[in-house]
This record gives C-alpha cells, structure tokens and sequence, in this order.
C-alpha cells in the first residue's frame, strides 16, 4: 500500500515576506499616481471657484455698472457700530490698533465698507449670509462659503478667531461689539487685486476703464499663505470675507508656492503676494472671466503688467 506525501497548506515566512514586499512596491507606484488624481481635481475644483467668482464679479458690474471696492481700511472716526481690531507688536503698522470694517448690507458700492469677496456674496447665491451680516443673533459673517476656500490647502471653513495669534507672536484680534457670537468668521483664499479694487471711494472701477484689456487684467487671484497658519482663525494678512484688508487684497508681484516660515517672521514670504498650495503655478481669474495659472517666480514686471489695468504695458512671457 502507497501513501501520498501532503502537500503543505499556507506560505512559508519568506514566501509571506516576498508578496508583501511586492504588496509595498505596487503602493509606493500607485501613491504619486494617486496624489496626482487628487491635485488635478483639487486644482480643476479651484479653477471653477475662480471662474464664479469672475461670472459674480461681472453679474456686480451689471447691476451696479461698477465693480466692488475692497472696502474700508483702518477707519477714522466716527467709528461704526461694528467692526474688527488687529493690534501688532511694537514697530509693526498696526501696533496701536487698526480698525477694519466690516459689510453692511444697506451700503451702496461707494458706501461699503466690507470687501470684495461680501459684496458679491448675492452673485454666489448667498444673499441671505450678505443680509444677515454681522448681527449677533444671525452671524452672517460665519456662513461657510465653499467658493472661496482651495481644497489643496485642505483649510477649515468658517474659522474662529482667537485673542492672541498662535503663530504670530505679539498679534492680537477683537471685534467690537465683543459679543461670543461674533467669534466665528468665514475665510477666503483668494484676493482680489489691489491695484483695480482699492478701498471705497468715489470712483470706483468700470468695465471702460480696464484700457489694457480685460483678458491682460488680473482680478482675483490665489494669495500667499504659510501652511502654519492654515487653521488658526487667525486674520493677519487673512483676514475674513466680511473685512477688508491684506487677507481679501494683494498688492504685491511675487508668485511663490506655499511653505513654512520657519522665522515665523510677521511679514514674510506670503506677506502681500500671490500664491497657491498647488505644485508649480497659482491661478487667477481675469477681468474677461478666463482663469490661468501663472508659474512660481514669474517676472515681477510681468506680474505689476498684469494688475494694471490702464498701464499700457507690454506683456512678457508667461512661460
């Protein structure tokens, strides 16, 4: 009588060591994959931000025949009913206290004193949040509007601002009237361009006015940011939709990609200038409504060519 050999059922430890070695390796190939899935819809996400809020900015100028202002900066007296304080350390442009304001939703466009991105909140199917604005009881002002926050910056939407900045030493935030309700705000990480939306005055942009062309004249734009202050709440060069101040403009003609400040110094890298989370370019929206990436370290000529909107200049290359 014969007897079979049995065979033996499960692996050996190297045949196990073998296959999730080959297990690893198909990960770490599939993970960039991945991650540029994930950038490419982020960035296609944002662009379509962007070009609402180009179709917003235009649907302002059609029913005002203007475009927005940014609003009031530090405001003199009489001082309104609300409004927002940033103080910095000694030294710094606000050390004794800049007063910002905030939107009111019965300002006409000369009148108004919060930024852009609140006073075409309407044009984003957000008028209740416009209307609501900063009262107390209906806390307009923490509407968690999608349309102004990148999803490759990952950023919490709205955001509470805290006493003192955790980040920026020796900056401190309050609102007046200081009720607990008024805490919470809604951010953006796009800002318009300084050199076309200027704070209110009289005469305000018009569509005729744009003489260097409205396909060569940057509106809005994505804005600089150190990673460390993603989620802190915090408004310096940040601060909320509902303001108006260095978080809803940029003035300035670098093109850098976000990065940690290790100096945590308080007007670095980001500090009035333009940039994204995304690999290689930001993106901004044109006064014609098309949306383009602009790479890291473009010419600051070409980027001041950009933002003005009557200069005359000749554009350069963009590649």
């Amino acid at each position: 009588m014969t007897t079979q050999s049995k065979g033996h059922a499960g692996f050996t430890l190297i045949e196990l060591l073998v296959v999730i070695g080959i297990i690893g390796v198909l990960i770490a190939l599939l993970l960039p994959a991945v991650q540029k899935v994930r950038e490419a819809a982020n960035r296609m996400s944002c662009t379509n931000n962007l070009k609402q809020i180009g179709i917003a900015l235009l649907n302002h100028h059609m029913t005002y025949r203007v475009y927005p202002t940014n609003g009031a900066g530090n405001l003199g007296t009489p001082l309104p009913a609300v409004y927002i304080i940033k103080t910095d350390p000694p030294g710094f442009g606000c050390a004794g206290g800049c007063r910002w304001g905030v939107g009111q939703p019965n300002f006409t466009p000369p009148q108004q004193t919060g930024s852009w991105a609140y006073a075409i909140l309407p044009f984003l199917e957000q008028e209740a949040a416009r209307n609501n604005g900063t009262n107390p009881q209906t806390q307009g002002q923490a509407v968690p509007v999608k349309t102004y926050m990148c999803p490759s910056r990952g950023r919490q939407q709205p955001q509470r601002v805290p006493d003192a900045d955790p980040v920026y030493t020796g900056i401190t935030y309050a609102t007046v009237p200081a009720d607990t309700n008024m805490r919470t705000w809604c951010k953006t990480d796009y800002a318009c361009n300084g050199l076309a939306f200027g704070g209110r005055r009289a005469d305000l942009l018009k569509l005729s006015d744009i003489t260097d062309g409205t396909a060569n004249t940057i509106a809005v734009g994505e804005k600089a940011m150190d990673p460390q202050a993603y989620n802190t709440g915090g408004w310096h060069w940040d601060e909320p939709v509902f303001s108006s101040a260095g978080g809803t403009a940029r003035s300035g003609n670098i093109i850098v990609q976000d990065r940690v400040d290790p100096t945590r110094a308080i007007n670095g890298f980001f500090a009035g200038n333009w940039g994204a989370a995304h690999p290689g370019s930001a993106q901004f929206v044109f006064f014609d409504g098309h949306v383009a990436g602009l790479r890291y370290g473009l010419d600051e000529r070409t980027v001041e060519a950009l933002r003005t909107y009557n200069g005359r200049e000749i554009i350069g290359n963009l590649d």
